[in-house]
């Protein structure tokens, strides 16, 4: 299951991991230290990137053991 990607651009990295809010899912987008936008669907995460061009250098996944 995918839980985060960080991404590149320039020479900066951020990053969007996969969070629970009011029991839903969202994804936040952290720079640096700090949330500073929870974006409400993937799609809307795959929009930003896409838009900005920006680079997925890294994506993390969780295996799901029974």
């Amino acid at each position: 299951m995918l839980m985060g990607l960080v991404c590149f651009v320039g020479a900066h990295y951020f990053s969007f991991i996969k969070s629970e809010h009011n029991k839903k899912i969202v994804w936040k987008l952290y720079d640096d230290d700090k949330p500073i936008f929870i974006y409400q669907s993937w799609e809307s995460v795959m929009y930003y990137i896409l838009q900005y061009g920006n680079l997925p250098t890294l994506i993390i996944y969780e295996r799901k053991t029974d």
